[in-house]
């Protein structure tokens, strides 16, 4: 009599039946992970590609930056000067009223 925990003994052919099915599912497993691999590895190098467009324009903003601090300072210099000749120009005028 036979105990219920007992698994019954598998033909050679069910044997290889189930090996080879497992190996099928092996392989559509690898060839699903190998597509999920790609599709990784072509987002990391979409953000690498963003990454640099970013520093590229940060690069760009902070030369803007600097040139238009240099404009601002040069403008300040000027105004400054024509403050002086403003003054000047005034202190010129009072001499010649009457």
């Amino acid at each position: 009599m036979k105990k219920q925990y007992e698994k019954p003994v598998l033909s050679r052919q069910q044997l290889e039946e189930e090996l080879v099915e497992g190996i099928r599912t092996i392989t559509l497993c690898l060839g699903k992970t190998v597509e999920e691999k790609e599709a990784v590895q072509n987002s990391i190098q979409n953000i690498s590609a963003v990454s640099e467009q970013v520093a590229a324009s940060t690069q760009e903003v902070t030369a803007t930056l600097g040139e238009q601090a240099h404009v601002v300072q040069n403008l300040k210099k000027e105004v400054e000067k024509l403050e002086e000749d403003a003054q000047k120009l005034s202190a010129s005028i009072e001499l010649f009223k009457i």
